[in-house]
């Protein structure tokens, strides 16, 4: 699965801290109400694949969440993963995982979404990737 090998690469960069089943860590499939600081990494729709090879288009938002005033910190941090992701192609975010032939950010950059109801400021990390799904029959 396309998200849970960026979780792991994002705790290979040190960014994170990845739990297989989301009991210690700080990055999850969804954004959770707690723990204030976290990283949640949700698929999106992608552009559509051409169908006549294995090639597919996929989207990802991360949000990166800080605690209350620590806006400066989390932007950094959201920075950082937008640094290891943007621009990264042809190989792999694990050994064994989907191979990457394109991880760019249509917005050039991070988006602050500003604070949540909590107080907690937000950022995201759009990307959309390229990737061989070798799960898929060419035709």
């Amino acid at each position: 699965m396309l998200i849970a090998e960026i979780m792991q690469y994002l705790d290979a960069c040190e960014l994170v801290t990845y739990d297989a089943n989301d009991t210690s860590g700080d990055v999850f499939i969804e954004l959770p109400a707690t723990p204030d600081t976290c990283v949640a990494v949700l698929p999106q729709p992608g552009t559509q694949s051409p169908g006549y090879d294995n090639l597919d288009n996929t989207g990802v938002q991360i949000i990166v969440r800080g605690a209350a005033d620590t806006d400066v910190e989390t932007q950094a941090r959201a920075q950082a993963i937008y640094d290891k992701t943007h621009g990264f192609r042809n190989g792999w975010f694990i050994n064994g995982g989907a191979y990457i032939l394109s991880c760019l950010s249509p917005n050039g950059g991070i988006v602050p979404l500003g604070d949540d109801d909590n107080s907690r400021p937000e950022f995201a990390v759009n990307l959309n990737i390229k990737y061989r799904n070798t799960n898929r029959e060419v035709r």
